[in-house]
């Protein structure tokens, strides 16, 4: 039995915004403690991959304890441009997790060789301390001005997250947090006011930025606008500022309603996807194009279902040309049809739920059906993505496979080559690195096979600790705002709202024996 979270005390939300108002707001950290078996997942991910890595010295963990963030001299090759981008993920799950067990008292019960708390707390108070103090920036300054390839204003993000989760259990901290999320905001509208381009990476996940202008929006107008020290602008341009940035976002951004309506000129695919690219990349979708609906909604402010539209536009074209069986849809990187030995990234798995928690609390009761998804994507994707124990993970899932492990497909010397001819003769991929390159030439018994699998689903469908950087580090945030959307407050009544059974029963063997 799930006895999933104790209320420990009530609060109210101080609110002036021109945002269409919310059904449900989640419960703050610091008011909810969780019990039974979602308590012992979250021990369990504490003491397991997710609570090691800010210590550990195993490949991968660098992401996180040698970041730039925290002072450390980044980390090698070959983890691409987005060297900023890994340890926000990583501590966007670790804060609300860290939380949660202080909450249940149970932080006795947590491996003392990770001093997980205290390495929490001090990356929180190095980063408040070490923002720019010439134009308000959180974190590195890099890709900016003039962003080239959308890590300058996304990489951030997720540390703004962080900090406003932080704030909510620290409330001794909220000025400070308040303070250094407003600057950074400043200094992003400045940068877009400036010509700073909105591509890549920001492009596709522009309703990050705008969940989090809304955020404070809703949260801290009314108790800072006053404050010169806190919101220098004043309350009115304080509140114009960030209406003003999340429009250049939304409209700079990718247009996911003509993507999803197919009526623009990036369509969304109705098959597999020959080739990487931005718009088709699954965890931009399950960040950016899961989340648009709601975000839009509230920035209209129209009374109105057109958000609840386009959700069942995005689901509906999602489910039917890309859906699996585990409520989520096909893409090794990229959309991959509905071929079941095809594979989901877990960093898919984890941005799906946080974007439909989200988009829960928007529209309510009138989309329970997002629950219900929520709920099959918890107790189905998350734990193919994990070992029980929690300490490895797979960075693709894969409906129907044979086996987890690496094979050796053979493919040509260079990308050139094999799309210019079929040797595939003399060289293999190398099984401990990680490729982008989808179209090499895959063969079985000297035959080229067609559907040809994604370079994930031959090489990142084992479990491990050292895939690339992206699922590492932001699987933990699964678990943990999942039992922050357990419990919502409904903005019409003073009761807080149980949004998943409290007496359902789940079990997850070690084994399948067939």
């Amino acid at each position: 039995m799930i006895h999933l979270l104790i209320i420990l005390n009530l609060f109210s939300s101080i609110t002036s915004s021109p945002l269409q108002k919310r059904a449900y707001t989640p419960l703050p950290l610091g008011t909810i403690a969780p019990q039974g078996w979602l308590l012992e997942q979250l021990i369990l991910q504490a003491n397991a991959l997710s609570g090691v890595m800010a210590t550990s010295t195993f490949p991968g963990a660098n992401t996180v304890n040698q970041s730039l963030w925290i002072g450390g001299n980044g980390q090698p090759k070959p983890y691409g441009s987005g060297v900023t981008q890994w340890l926000p993920y990583w501590t966007n799950g670790q804060i609300p997790l860290i939380e949660l067990l202080v909450s249940a008292n149970v932080t006795d019960r947590l491996d003392s060789t990770f001093d997980l708390i205290n390495v929490c707390e001090d990356i929180v108070q190095y980063i408040l301390a070490h923002t720019n103090k010439t134009n308000g920036w959180i974190g590195p300054y890099l890709n900016e001005p003039g962003d080239t390839n959308g890590h300058g204003l996304w990489d951030p993000l997720n540390m703004l997250r962080t900090l406003l989760n932080y704030a909510q259990a620290h409330p001794e901290h909220e000025s400070s947090v308040v303070t250094a999320v407003v600057s950074h905001l400043t200094h992003t509208t400045e940068l877009l006011n400036g010509g700073d381009p909105v591509i890549d990476w920001a492009s596709t996940r522009w309703p990050t930025y705008v969940e989090i202008a809304q955020y404070v929006l809703d949260n801290f107008i009314e108790k800072y606008g006053t404050d010169s020290r806190i919101m220098p602008l004043g309350k009115e341009k304080t509140i114009q500022m960030l209406v003003n940035s999340s429009w250049i976002f939304r409209n700079q951004g990718m247009d996911w309603l003509s993507y999803y309506n197919q009526n623009g000129t990036v369509k969304f695919p109705e098959k597999d996807v020959n080739g990487w690219n931005q718009n088709d990349h699954g965890v931009n979708n399950a960040e950016g194009a899961m989340r648009w609906p709601g975000v839009v909604h509230r920035m209209d402010g129209a009374n109105d279902t057109s958000g609840q539209t386009d959700m069942h536009q995005v689901l509906k074209m999602l489910d039917t040309y890309q859906g699996q069986v585990q409520s989520l849809f096909c893409a090794d990187e990229v959309f991959c049809g509905r071929a079941p030995h095809r594979g989901t990234e877990t960093c898919a798995v984890v941005e799906a739920m946080a974007s439909l928690e989200y988009n829960y609390a928007v529209f309510g009761d009138e989309e329970s059906q997002l629950m219900d998804r929520i709920e099959r994507l918890a107790f189905n994707a998350m734990p193919a993505a994990l070992t029980s124990d929690m300490w490895t993970h797979v960075y693709v899932q894969q409906a129907n496979s044979v086996f987890a492990g690496i094979s050796t497909p053979k493919k040509a010397k260079n990308l050139k080559e094999a799309k210019d001819t079929k040797e595939a003769k003399d060289t293999y991929w190398d099984p401990s690195r990680r490729h982008h390159d989808l179209h090499y030439l895959h063969y079985d018994n000297s035959k080229e096979v067609t559907d040809v699998p994604s370079g994930e689903d031959q090489t990142a469908n084992f479990y491990g600790v050292s895939h690339f950087p992206c699922c590492i580090t932001n699987f933990p945030q699964g678990w943990p705002k999942f039992a922050q959307h357990v419990f919502m407050m409904d903005n019409d009544v003073t009761t807080p709202i149980l949004l998943v059974s409290k007496t359902c029963r789940f079990r997850f063997p070690k084994q399948v024996f067939f």
